[in-house]
């Protein structure tokens, strides 16, 4: 029997995952979106936290914040 000699596949490891990805970029985002909250006003931040993280509805958080809502069309 004749041997084989193994040679090296240039699309070996291409789907890999690739640097940064995953737990990194996740924990780079949240860092982000904690910077970017915490430059806002504290109404301001307090209305997206109350939407985002505890799903209030607009009118629940108009309420909480005793602010009416302002429809606008078109």
């Amino acid at each position: 029997m004749r041997s084989r000699r193994e040679i090296p596949d240039e699309e070996a490891g291409v789907q890999e995952t690739a640097p940064g990805s995953g737990v990194d970029s996740q924990v780079t985002a949240s860092m982000v979106v904690r910077d970017a909250l915490a430059a806002l006003p504290d109404d301001f931040r307090e209305v997206i936290v109350l939407r985002e993280y505890t799903s209030m509805s607009y009118q629940d958080i108009a309420e909480h914040q005793g602010i009416g809502i302002q429809i606008s069309c078109c």
